[in-house]
């Protein structure tokens, strides 16, 4: 059996105050402060024949282009493949504008997303060379956080509101990553991997601060309780709120 090596990197992609907000189609003004840091999360994965990174961010979505951008780099940074690089983001509404558009009327967002770029290279170049011996594990539980948004009216029109009768992804999956002193065995938790289907809406479109929204918070308790870097996968979230 192969042996597993795993590494962990970090870095903020928290952009300025003053940059368009992405999220809701109300929202008219930019960031006006930071409520809480965005974090880019890196994990290098290899078992002596594959390598990969997977790279979890505290943002509504990285643009295509940013991803091949993100993934050339790491190929000439670390030799990982650009098949091998996933990136994912934990939907929140509360986090920059992601693309310029093709007028390129907004340059002061190229400017974050060139440095957004070379941040998630460093944290992946981080996760990389501090690959350790380690073991992995997965769990599966329950959340009730999330409710259905889609409300039927009582003359069969529906509107944005609260369906407890209406369908919604309660699976709450985790990846664990604990690494092992080869001497004694000893374990320790690394990193982990929360996957969940709930949009990051706590903040509505009346907020225009930069916030990495509960999924945030989820990281914040759990990093606390366990030492391990924590890392969230947004699920199908569809209409659950």
């Amino acid at each position: 059996m192969s042996k597993l090596l795993a590494g962990v990197g970090r870095a903020d992609v928290t952009p300025p105050v003053g940059l368009p907000l992405m999220g809701y189609i109300l929202r008219e003004q930019a960031a006006t402060a930071v409520h809480d840091r965005l974090l880019a999360t890196a994990w290098v994965l290899a078992d002596g024949n594959i390598k990969l990174a997977l790279v979890t961010c505290d943002l509504i979505f990285v643009h295509p282009t940013t991803v091949e951008q993100i993934r050339r780099r790491v190929v000439e940074r670390t030799g990982i493949p650009r098949e091998h690089v996933m990136i994912c983001c934990s939907h929140t509404h509360s986090g920059p504008v992601m693309h310029a558009g093709p007028d390129g009327k907004l340059p002061e967002v190229d400017t974050y997303l060139g440095d957004l770029v070379g941040h998630v290279v460093d944290a992946v170049d981080e996760a990389n060379r501090g690959l350790r011996d380690a073991v992995w594990g997965v769990g599966c539980g329950k959340t009730d956080i999330g409710v259905n948004r889609r409300a039927r009216r009582a003359d069969g029109s529906v509107v944005f509101g609260e369906n407890e009768k209406g369908s919604r992804d309660s699976d709450l999956l985790v990846l664990r990553v604990d690494t092992v002193e080869s001497e004694s065995g000893a374990r320790a938790p690394l990193a982990a991997i929360v996957n969940g289907a709930c949009h990051a809406v706590c903040l509505s479109s009346d907020s225009s601060v930069i916030s990495a929204d509960w999924p945030g918070v989820m990281r914040e308790k759990l990093e606390s309780a366990t030492g391990a870097r924590v890392g969230y996968i947004q699920g199908a979230c569809a209409d659950v709120n």
